[in-house]
């Protein structure tokens, strides 16, 4: 966590936030370039996280309460 703050201070919170989204995907590059094999768990993770990430990014829907 204290590289997380420490590089969001130098570089910024929005391209901070963007790597430590893509850990999982950074990881399975490396393994895989290690000789590693990859898991279906693995997958299913990387695109847990890929889908939370994305749906962070849409903006939230309100529903105004009209009088009538």
């Amino acid at each position: 966590m204290v590289c997380w703050m420490i590089s969001a201070e130098k570089i910024g919170v929005t391209i901070a936030a963007l790597h430590i989204n893509a850990l999982p995907f950074y990881v399975l590059l490396l393994g895989l370039m290690f000789g590693g094999t990859l898991l279906m768990s693995q997958v299913t993770g990387a695109v847990l996280v890929a889908t939370g990430a994305v749906l962070a990014q849409i903006p939230a829907q309100r529903s105004e309460a009209r009088s009538t």
